[in-house]
């Protein structure tokens, strides 16, 4: 249970005299004390029941300040569990954005941006009678008591670019998902035919291209559907029951073994959903980076596991979602995400390059990798469809028109201008990445770029290496879509 923290000594010599029960007085200075233990940040105000009796009347008082009905007259009651696993994500966040480390400026930006939880009559699912998909809206109830989803202001760049469920960008795409609050979705009215039965808006992804994906919540399941442009009612999130399921998160998706079977949809799936979302950004897999020129964002791409965590995530059991390979010093590290609204070209990928520096795993110095700088010169790519086992070939020069030029510690960058003349452009600390995007298949890519020691200008001696990408997903049908 979770209270404000100048509530606690109240709370506390309210418990130590249980004939305050009785008197309704007491009750109502009670309740208007509880008023606020929704929107709080919920790691600042953790309050442990001293009995089993303090945890049932604390939990009553919840309920009847949730449902604003009397406590002596209450029928209706939060789900307690549901509640402390939403405080314990929201709490998870709420570190993430308080990290300068790991998340800088933006994740300030984004816990300025949550509004303060709301009670039932202050929801999205307000005009819900009360009794009516009590299973479904339970976990809704105790992920909105804590936070009410993000203000958005405007239409601005900072306004799209904050959405806590991130993004991806590529060419044109720019895509950047927004959890919404009550009174941007009381605004949404166009919700799909499909969608007909009691469906709330939950966010929506804002950014310059004009295909969208919303999130919907239909309150009779829990369930959290998407109306994209490829497919309307396709679910966002695991259906199956997590106490018959084992499960174990990996760099893009949970794999879920299903030891029981369920027929039902299940009612804990955005409890799941936020789950998975607060453990991604936890685990760095979601990690704030540029997205369009010089604006940040979370973005979506797979990264390599932080140390110590437990992933390497595959698909069918064959291919890593992340992928990562040295060559001569070189490292490649590859991934990929479903940016389902894109009719064309439904995935995007992310190729990370860099030579690496001394005291790194793969590490070579000059003398045995034999060249201070390298410079790439082609691409090489093969797109395998696991449903036929056919290959798609892909060879061509540089990359998106770049020929990075590597040393240790960054690169230089190198583009391809009119009649065929390659430019040098500025030098770059860190690694260079690049995004593309290709078409639908759900099977995996791998290849390999084509480097000459020193620079296309003045090579050094030693004849063209190719550099290993490793194979990496390309998955159509993750369990978790953000």
């Amino acid at each position: 249970m979770r209270l404000k923290d100048d509530e606690r000594n109240s709370q506390d010599d309210e418990s130590s005299n249980n004939d305050d029960d009785d008197n309704d007085n007491n009750n109502n200075n009670s309740m208007k004390c509880m008023k606020n233990i929704f929107g709080y940040i919920p790691s600042k105000s953790v309050r442990r029941a001293s009995s089993s009796f303090d945890s049932w009347k604390t939990w009553t008082k919840v309920s009847a300040t949730y449902y604003a009905i009397t406590p002596k007259s209450n029928t209706e009651r939060v789900n307690a569990t549901y509640f402390l696993r939403a405080s314990s994500f929201w709490t998870k966040i709420e570190q993430w954005c308080l990290d300068p480390n790991i998340s800088g400026e933006h994740g300030m930006e984004i816990l300025s941006s949550l509004q303060n939880g709301v009670t039932y009559d202050q929801s999205r699912f307000r005009k819900i009678p009360l009794g009516t998909f009590k299973k479904g809206k339970a976990a809704l109830e105790a992920i909105f008591a804590f936070s009410d989803g993000q203000s958005i202001l405007g239409n601005s760049a900072r306004s799209i670019f904050r959405g806590i469920l991130g993004g991806y960008g590529a060419y044109n795409i720019i895509t950047c998902t927004t959890l919404l609050d009550t009174h941007t979705c009381s605004k949404i009215t166009n919700i799909p035919e499909q969608l007909n039965d009691a469906f709330v808006p939950l966010a929506v992804s804002m950014g310059s291209n004009s295909s969208q994906k919303k999130f919907y919540v239909q309150c009779s399941t829990g369930c959290i559907l998407l109306d994209a442009a490829r497919e309307i009612g396709r679910h966002a999130s695991p259906q199956t029951s997590s106490s018959s399921t084992s499960t174990t998160t990996t760099s893009t998706t949970t794999t879920t073994t299903t030891t029981t079977p369920t027929d039902q949809c299940c009612h804990e799936s955005a409890l799941l959903w936020f789950e998975e979302l607060a453990n991604r950004l936890t685990n760095r897999q979601f990690h704030v980076d540029v997205i369009y020129q010089k604006e940040v964002a979370i973005v979506q791409y797979p990264s390599l596991p932080s140390p110590g965590y437990a992933g390497g995530g595959t698909i069918r059991g064959k291919v890593p979602i992340t992928s990562r390979a040295v060559t001569r010093g070189v490292e490649v590290v590859a991934s990929s995400v479903l940016a389902i609204e894109q009719m064309q070209s439904p995935f995007i990928y992310s190729i990370r390059i860099r030579l690496l520096v001394q005291g790194e795993q793969g590490y070579l110095p000059p003398s045995e990798r034999g060249f201070d700088t390298c410079q790439l010169f082609s691409r090489h790519w093969r797109i395998r469809n696991h449903d036929d086992d056919s290959v798609d070939r892909v060879d061509g020069d540089g990359v998106i028109g770049m020929y990075p030029l590597l040393h240790e510690g960054g690169y230089v960058d190198h583009s391809m201008e009119e009649f065929g003349h390659i430019v040098k452009g500025d030098s770059q600390k860190g690694t260079f990445e690049y995004r593309s995007c290709c078409g639908d298949v759900q099977g995996s890519m791998q290849g390999h770029f084509t480097f000459v020691p020193g620079s296309l200008e003045h090579p050094s001696q030693g004849r063209p290496f190719d550099v290993l990408v490793a194979p990496f997903a390309l998955e159509r049908s993750p369990l978790f879509i953000f």
